[in-house]
């Protein structure tokens, strides 16, 4: 999944993998165009412009009067990175959290993959983030590696969504909202790759 997304990018523009990610979730949930799009991603024109060429050109997505849809191809993509990545949140500023802005993706299924987190810090460190934190969920929640008591922390996550064993959470930390999403996202790829 994550490898023919990777195929899709274009080294010439200024986008990655987690541009398409986040196009092709943005798309299951509405359809958005162009310019939309720009504001959405905060990429340039033309990265969006070659990002909407190559879904096309892989069937993946198409233009509609409103802006641009997923194809059945597209749905089923769609499908199985929200069985993968099913929560992307915001969390609110919090002595819990050490950004301004921080993200929460999970990734299901995904604890075996982690080691002590450091690979996930660096993903997103590379896109502009301040740092992401790895978490795995084994009846509780752990920073794998570290005798940390997290539990406030749990019950904040517990609030918002269902943690089920195995899964990752990652919090992408950054000054802005985009790249703390950006951060948590592309550590979130890195896992799935």
């Amino acid at each position: 999944m994550i490898s023919m997304l990777e195929k899709m990018v274009d080294i010439r523009a200024s986008y990655s993998v987690i541009h398409l990610v986040k196009t092709i979730m943005l798309f299951s949930e509405k359809n958005i165009g162009r310019y939309g799009l720009v504001k959405e991603l905060g990429l340039n024109e033309a990265s969006v412009k070659t990002i909407l060429k190559n879904l096309e050109k892989n069937k993946i997505a198409e233009p509609f009067a409103t802006g641009y849809k997923l194809t059945k191809k597209g749905l089923l993509l769609a499908k199985k990175l929200k069985r993968k990545i099913p929560y992307i949140s915001q969390m609110p500023e919090n002595e819990l959290m050490v950004g301004k802005y921080n993200t929460i993706v999970v990734v299901r299924n995904a604890a075996k993959k982690i080691r002590f987190g450091m690979e996930q810090r660096d993903a997103a460190i590379k896109v502009g983030a301040e740092g992401a934190t790895t978490f795995v969920y084994k009846n509780k929640l752990l920073l794998p590696g570290v005798s940390l008591n997290v539990k406030g922390l749990e019950k904040m996550l517990k609030e918002k969504f269902e943690m089920k064993n195995d899964d990752v959470i990652i919090v992408g930390t950054a000054s802005s909202k985009q790249k703390s999403e950006e951060g948590a996202l592309s550590a979130a790829v890195i896992i799935l790759g």
